[in-house]
């Protein structure tokens, strides 16, 4: 954590003479990241280590040695295959999108966005791992590897670099390739999914190259843009949007459609172009997207006394509920 935040203060300096990095957006989210990590101690914190741990326990096929260097690397591959798919299923479906869409909400692109996070994504997330505890591998060696694609994915939101070498960039994600992705321009849509390796979006053919739209700059945050920097607009907005199409159903084939629609359609699908599952790429305009910068006039002051109130709250939280969760496993 000090680490992270030092690279924060160093980005946040270097990019006054080159990229943008705006105080009070950045504020924000360490500030939603602070509600985020409150509301896990209820929700999602320990979701995906628990179900896990569950079916390996009871369902796995194999009892593989955490301490292979072929099981490490084999965790490695299988690992990050699967952040593609869980990633890929976060943007081209529409109950996926409702979370997913908070860390994408914002309009700068620097390090503070990698932990800009939605309360919900981990219910989402967990069913992707579970054939790898069913396959076998320690839960140990899997925690360990979802550590390192974390760490990774932090830091290429940023724009001070694009990427290290032709041949490592061929391989690997690297800022270049995730700047692409947070873009809501046409040719970013539904591309770069990658966590650790790009390569798989190589495969599935979900790649595109920045390099090669270099006369139209990206244009980060959502096709809809942002109304408000407020804690549940940023985590509810699409939700809200999801359950008011609900209500319009009068009769239960129409709502088991509706969730049907919610579960395999992407947040851009028209009904009245179904071949297009995620939507019709068409539909969008051609060119930098229009809409302006959100960048309200909020006073230095209540942004700094509401981030270090959030941090306090989050961390007598976790002193708190971690004794709590320690004895409850004891007994």
């Amino acid at each position: 954590m000090p680490l992270f935040a030092t690279l924060i203060i160093l980005e946040a300096l270097i990019c006054q003479f080159k990229g943008r990095f705006r105080l009070v957006d950045a504020l924000v989210t360490l500030a939603n990241w602070n509600l985020v990590k409150i509301a896990d101690f209820f929700t999602s914190k320990y979701l995906i280590l628990l179900s896990y741990t569950y079916f390996y326990n009871n369902y796995r096929a194999l009892t593989l040695p955490w301490d292979s260097n072929f099981v490490w690397a084999l965790t490695f591959f299988l690992n990050d295959h699967n952040y593609y798919w869980e990633h890929r299923f976060l943007h081209e479906t529409m109950i996926g999108w409702s979370a997913h869409q908070v860390h994408h909400s914002s309009q700068d692109f620097n390090l503070t966005i990698g932990i800009r996070q939605s309360v919900f994504q981990k219910l989402f997330s967990a069913p992707f791992y579970i054939p790898l505890a069913l396959l076998g591998i320690p839960p140990s060696l899997f925690m360990t590897h979802t550590a390192i694609s974390a760490v990774h994915q932090l830091w290429i939101h940023t724009e001070l670099i694009d990427g290290v070498s032709p041949l490592y960039d061929f391989f690997f994600n690297v800022p270049k390739h995730h700047q692409l992705h947070h873009g809501t321009n046409k040719y970013c849509i539904d591309q770069n999914y990658g966590g650790v390796l790009i390569i798989w979006d190589r495969i599935y053919g979900t790649f595109t190259e920045k390099d090669e739209n270099k006369e139209e700059p990206i244009a980060y945050g959502l096709v809809y843009g942002s109304e408000s920097y407020e804690f549940s607009y940023l985590q509810l907005r699409y939700y809200k949007f999801l359950l008011e199409e609900v209500r319009k159903e009068k009769t239960l084939n129409e709502l088991l459609m509706r969730i049907y629609i919610y579960v395999v359609k992407g947040p851009s699908y028209n009904p009245k172009k179904p071949k297009f599952r995620t939507g019709d790429k068409a539909d969008y305009p051609d060119g930098y997207p229009k809409y302006g910068l959100y960048d309200p006039k909020i006073t230095m002051k209540n942004i700094i006394t509401g981030f270090i109130l959030v941090s306090k709250a989050y961390f007598v939280a976790d002193f708190y509920l971690l004794r709590f969760f320690s004895d409850f496993c004891r007994h």
